[in-house]
């Protein structure tokens, strides 16, 4: 199997986002077997790169923030009175005209979950499906003998 690094090695992805409810089920600790990821991750979804400028960017936000967060990484917000502020991608402030990359599933990049934002957006599908992603990420983890953990980040927080 290809790796998603591999495969994605001459893009620069600014963030990624998922839909909440998309990951069905919590992993086991301990050994996991290839069936618990299909359990974890039941869809058929691929992974697509969107491009959009940071004025699309703070409309995301904005409609993550209205949801009360979704998964994300490599961004950060505070969500005050359902809007999103001090939103930094790679701890840097948006630039309203800056192209930016986001890598997120099919699902979400053709308009679904509401993402009307999206669906008029520059894509780019890769080929590999998200179950795939993690499956060849456990896989290079365990391969090197590191133990997969989690952990909160606080990548989104509620303003005071």
């Amino acid at each position: 199997m290809q790796t998603l690094a591999n495969q994605l090695k001459d893009e620069k992805i600014d963030f990624c986002f998922l839909n909440n409810g998309g990951l069905r089920t919590p992993m086991p600790k301990g050994k996991w077997k290839m069936g618990n990821v299909f359990e974890l991750m039941p869809f058929e979804n691929e992974l697509v790169l969107v491009y959009v400028n940071g004025k699309a960017v703070i409309e995301l936000c904005d409609f993550i923030a209205a949801k009360g967060g979704m998964p994300v990484s490599g961004i950060s917000m505070e969500i005050k009175a359902g809007k999103a502020q001090n939103i930094l991608i790679k701890n840097l402030p948006i630039e309203n005209e800056k192209k930016y990359c986001i890598l997120t599933s099919d699902f979400l990049a053709n308009g679904g979950d509401k993402l009307t934002m999206l669906a008029a957006a520059e894509k780019k599908v890769p080929g590999i499906k998200v179950r795939d992603a993690i499956l060849s990420y456990i896989e290079s983890q365990t391969t090197i003998g590191k133990t997969i953990s989690v952990k909160l980040e606080g990548r989104i927080t509620n303003a005071k």
